[in-house]
């Protein structure tokens, strides 16, 4: 990447805190930065074991911290799609989920039909939709 596209990616991403009300920091960037641009639905662990190689006075409390702003703020979504892992979606529009139960990959899904078009369902009002799905994504089922 060039200087010239570090720094306009650099403003983009500050932009971005200051329109949550987030103070940009060098570590903050850094993780708003790795969610951007790898949209594999990471764990905290993940983007800690990516930055910290290049930033060695990272730690795993700065990630988990910065994640629970960002999601607080509503940067990122939290996924607890099971009880073993905690991952975080950038993508903060209403869509669903696929994990694959061989190779682990999380999948957006962008059926509308399995989401409720509307703020109530049955009478009850609807403040937030988690739709996860499991099953074999398409590479694996190919490699069967």
């Amino acid at each position: 990447m060039s200087e010239k596209a570090y720094q306009s990616d650099v403003t983009e991403l500050k932009k971005i805190l200051r329109s949550h009300s987030i103070q940009p920091s060098h570590h903050r960037l850094q993780v708003l930065s790795y969610l951007k641009n790898h949209r594999v639905h990471p764990t905290a662990d993940m983007i800690y074991q990516h930055i910290s190689a290049k930033i060695h006075t990272l730690s795993k409390t700065t990630v988990y911290n910065t994640l629970k702003i960002f999601s607080e703020k509503g940067i990122v979504r939290e996924l607890n799609i099971d009880e073993h892992e905690l991952r975080y979606d950038i993508n903060v529009e209403p869509h669903a989920h696929f994990k694959c139960v061989k190779c682990g990959k999380l999948f957006d899904v962008f059926d509308k039909t399995l989401l409720p078009d509307r703020e109530m369902v049955d009478g009850h009002i609807v403040s937030k939709i988690d739709v996860y799905l499991q099953g074999t994504c398409k590479e694996c089922a190919g490699k069967e």
